[in-house]
């Protein structure tokens, strides 16, 4: 026979045994001690939920920093990224720019049949992929234009499948920097030519009346923009001062005039009143570069790339019958990217499609009236502007590059230098 003990199930307290309750206290009834037992576990409910909810917040920090971090890790990525885009869109716009040079130098060599003197307009081949996105994204078109084009024979067949490994794109944008009229001229001796121009800007219609809303005129401004920049100390009588740091030394930064070139065109924000709006509207007609060497230096315009509202600034009494004629002229090389001129001398170019002629224009060195000494049909600066995207991130490279001869005699070996470099 079997003896059965009888068994009594533990208490337990969150899945651990616990003794069992000691006997009542002399004195306490058993409706308190129930009591203070719901108050026991009300205190444990209470610790369980704060502590469940103290787990919940630190899972939710983790998981929102975890997202947070990769974000900044794709981010960083996608912006070097973009970077080396950009660089890789100014050095095909170099190459362009080189290929272009070295195309005209032939045609103009006395090996080439054609013996053609170089001519730089907008249809060279260095703005040929203005605009053009080229990447990864892209790589099934280029393909396409290079079967168009039958250039297979010319190209290696795995550009393209190299151009699918690029992530994102880029696009350049190249334009001719001989296409404004340079300020730097003045730091040479050679300001009363710029000094013409750029009161002709200046003195437009609408330009003139923009200046007379601020109170000002157009020789006005000339005069405070080369007092800035000529090698003198004395101040033009037409600049309305009678010092040039008198209207700077007073300033809450004081400085003086810079009496040298300027560097680039975004010092002229420093001039007394040229403010951000004088900036955007006429920044786009004045460059700064090259930056002159020597007195000998012949800065001038090309007139196959000038803007068309330049010129009409430039020449605003040309006859009434050469203003078709300009129009179309215009028109063709805007359109049809075509130059006015196929090299040579210039003068005729302005005395066809502007009516303009030397007669009674002083035309001594020192003058600057003769306008066929301001203009000419080739070009060696050039400003690129390369973009690159990947993801969400953007990279924009500005450059202006100086085409110029290796020179082994000043072991000068590139056939470019760099005037301006910046990475936004």
């Amino acid at each position: 026979m079997v003896l059965k003990v009888p068994f009594e199930k533990p208490k337990t307290y969150w899945g651990f045994p616990v003794a069992k309750r000691d006997p009542l206290e002399p004195g306490v009834s058993e409706g308190a001690e129930n009591g203070r037992r719901l108050k026991k576990r009300g205190v444990a409910l209470l610790m369980a939920m704060f502590i469940t909810a103290i787990m919940i917040l630190f899972a939710s920090d983790l998981i929102v920093t975890s997202q947070v971090n990769l974000e900044l890790g794709v981010a960083n990525r996608d912006n070097l990224k973009a970077e080396y885009m950009a660089k890789s869109g100014f050095t095909l716009a170099l190459f362009l720019v080189s290929i272009d040079w070295a195309i005209d130098l032939f045609l103009a060599s006395p090996q080439s049949p054609m013996k053609t003197p170089p001519t730089d307009g907008m249809g060279d081949i260095w703005g040929l992929l203005n605009g053009m996105p080229i990447g990864g994204e892209t790589a099934d078109l280029v393909g396409a234009m290079q079967d168009e084009f039958k250039l297979n024979a010319l190209m290696d067949e795995k550009i393209i499948s190299q151009l699918k490994l690029f992530d994102g794109v880029f696009t350049i944008n190249v334009t001719d920097e001989s296409k404004k009229i340079n300020v730097n001229n003045c730091a040479q001796n050679r300001c009363s030519e710029v000094m013409i121009m750029l009161e002709a800007l200046f003195s437009c219609p609408v330009e003139k009346a923009y200046l007379a809303a601020r109170k000002t005129t157009p020789r006005e401004i000339v005069y405070k923009l080369k007092d800035w920049i000529d090698r003198d100390d004395k101040a033009s009588p037409e600049s309305g001062i009678t010092d040039e740091s008198e209207l700077y030394e007073s300033r809450e930064f004081p400085y003086k005039t810079k009496n040298a070139p300027l560097d680039s065109i975004e010092e002229l924000r420093m001039i007394d009143g040229w403010d951000e709006d004088m900036h955007k509207i006429f920044s786009k007609y004045i460059t700064a570069f090259p930056l002159q060497t020597a007195n000998t230096d012949k800065l001038k315009i090309n007139i196959n790339t000038a803007d068309r509202s330049l010129l009409a600034c430039l020449f605003p009494d040309s006859k009434a019958n050469c203003g078709e004629k300009f129009a179309l002229a215009m028109n063709t090389r805007d359109t049809d990217k075509e130059a006015l001129g196929s090299g040579g001398d210039v003068s005729s170019i302005l005395k066809d499609l502007l009516c303009y002629s030397k007669e009674g224009v002083d035309t001594s060195p020192d003058s600057g009236e003769d306008k066929t000494k301001w203009f000419s049909q080739t070009s060696n600066v050039y400003r690129i502007e390369a973009k690159g995207a990947v993801g969400k991130q953007e990279k924009t490279l500005e450059a202006v590059i100086e085409r110029m001869m290796p020179d082994p005699a000043e072991k000068t070996e590139l056939a470019y230098r760099i005037l301006y470099w910046r990475l936004i």
